[in-house]
């Protein structure tokens, strides 16, 4: 269920969910920054400062296009580990995979210069990132920085690895291949109810399972066999 405690911007929170009434309801995470994203191109849209000239006011309707078209596609970074339950930014995931603004100066300046940001603030706020890079962007593009605060999203911490079944692989041959498993699990579990149910009580469930299974040589076998063919399966798909 939606919820405001912990909330996707630090500068509007979840005023978008708040307007288009989505308090309450269950949303995937791929839609709740989607969300939020349209609804800051929206404002951005209305809310243009008097003082740009010519060339920033053209600058800042191609960028908020170049939004746009980037929620459309609806590719968002993700985190593969994380030492806090909260939200946090990332500028350019390990997929490759850059985040909102992080997309902005790719493909409206140079994708050396999101590099050269992302190397020394890749979990950054943006009021947080001292780069003269990101701020003559930012100024060239009809943009404050509290409008870029405004954009950037922060994205959930991944699944912590408390699957009996992930646990059981592990100092085996299989735990090279388990990235294949997180992989597949972060991207589907959190879009339905059913996966969310998954990781609010079995996956919490795990560490007991797990003592069990340990304790019980002869349920590691069948269990690591089932894995295996789950990893093969994953190999396949992807």
């Amino acid at each position: 269920m939606f919820s405001t405690m912990n909330p996707i911007n630090p500068v509007i929170g979840d005023l978008s969910a708040v307007r288009r009434g989505l308090i309450g309801r269950e949303i995937d995470e791929r839609s709740r920054i989607q969300h939020h994203l349209f609804f800051v191109c929206d404002y951005l849209s209305q809310a243009i400062p008097k003082h740009l000239n010519s060339s920033q006011r053209s600058n800042r309707i191609q960028v908020i296009s170049v939004l746009r078209n980037y929620v459309r596609r609806g590719e968002f970074p993700v985190h593969n580990q994380s030492s806090t339950p909260l939200r946090t930014p990332r500028f350019i995931d390990h997929r490759g995979v850059h985040c909102a603004v992080g997309e902005l100066v790719r493909q409206t300046a140079d994708p050396k210069w999101a590099e050269q940001i992302n190397d020394d603030f890749e979990h950054a706020r943006i009021e947080q990132i001292e780069s003269k890079t990101l701020q003559q962007w930012a100024t060239a593009s009809g943009l404050s920085l509290l409008d870029c605060a405004m954009i950037q999203p922060m994205y959930v911490p991944p699944i912590s690895d408390l699957c009996p079944m992930m646990m059981l692989a592990r100092d085996s041959s299989l735990e090279t291949k388990l990235d294949i498993v997180r992989a597949f699990r972060d991207e589907h579990l959190r879009h339905s109810v059913g996966g969310r149910w998954m990781v609010r009580y079995y996956y919490k469930s795990g560490p007991k399972v797990v003592g069990f299974m340990h304790a019980q040589k002869w349920s590691q076998v069948p269990a690591r066999k089932l894995l295996s063919m789950l990893i093969d399966t994953l190999e396949e798909r992807c």
